[in-house]
């Protein structure tokens, strides 16, 4: 069997360093590569991300193109589970302070009111404060932009907004 001689193309690809539009590659001085468009490079994860919108301390890792929907999942679900301690939390209450056993005694002698009045009122400024974000980034999924670039394109235009017929998400 004869060996087969691999050619391999290199494509050119300009690199504007001074592009404002969103639309070249562009050099990343601390990765040292190109990146694509709607790239951007993350200071904690010392990485470059596919349309990155934030670092998120609570997933731990860049919000970008791969799991955006995911980090909208989580939001979604936040706002569920803390509405649902929001009201489980005085029914359960309700229950063992009016249903005095033995072990419910125990467990109002220990804990009293303040810890499931506590649990009720953080469940519901979290809630608040989730649903606010998750509204934020609604919008921007609708608008198809990022977090980072939301000012960027007021003043240059967003050149990925599809038309009003078709939805952004793709």
């Amino acid at each position: 069997m004869v060996p087969q001689k691999l050619t391999i193309k290199k494509s050119v690809i300009k690199v504007d360093l001074k592009n404002k539009d969103f639309k070249g590659f562009r050099y990343c001085k601390k990765c040292k590569n190109l990146k694509p468009p709607r790239t951007h490079h993350c200071s904690i994860c010392g990485k470059c991300v596919m349309k990155m919108d934030h670092h998120c301390p609570w997933t731990g890792n860049c919000i970008g193109l791969k799991n955006y929907k995911y980090f909208i999942c989580f939001l979604f679900w936040t706002i569920v589970a803390c509405l649902h301690i929001f009201i489980s939390t005085p029914l359960v209450n309700h229950n063992i302070t009016w249903n005095p056993r033995h072990s419910n005694h125990k467990f109002v002698k220990q804990h009293r009111f303040l810890n499931p009045l506590m649990a009720h009122m953080m469940s519901i400024s979290v809630a608040l404060g989730v649903l606010l974000l998750f509204c934020f980034h609604l919008g921007f999924l609708k608008r198809n932009e990022s977090s980072i670039e939301c000012g960027d394109l007021i003043l240059y235009g967003n050149p990925y907004k599809l038309s009003p017929s078709r939805l952004n998400i793709e």
